[in-house]
């Protein structure tokens, strides 16, 4: 198997990916949020990924279904 790019993903194929949390307080919540977007900023995420064949692709606004 083989990833096959285009220039931009095929919508019917995006989904962004959550985590949740029970019973996190804000401040865990926020830590959290932070820690991301500087490893996404850093290029770290992207990197491991790509280290497993994986294109990072950021987070789309979610569609509204019509």
């Amino acid at each position: 198997m083989r990833v096959v790019e285009t220039s931009s993903p095929d919508p019917e194929f995006q989904w962004n990916v959550a985590v949740r949390l029970l019973n996190a307080d804000q401040a865990l919540v926020d830590a959290l949020n932070q820690l991301i977007d500087e490893l996404v900023s850093s290029g770290t995420i992207p990197k491991i990924l790509e280290s497993y064949g994986i294109r990072y692709v950021a987070p789309q606004p979610q569609r509204r279904p019509q």
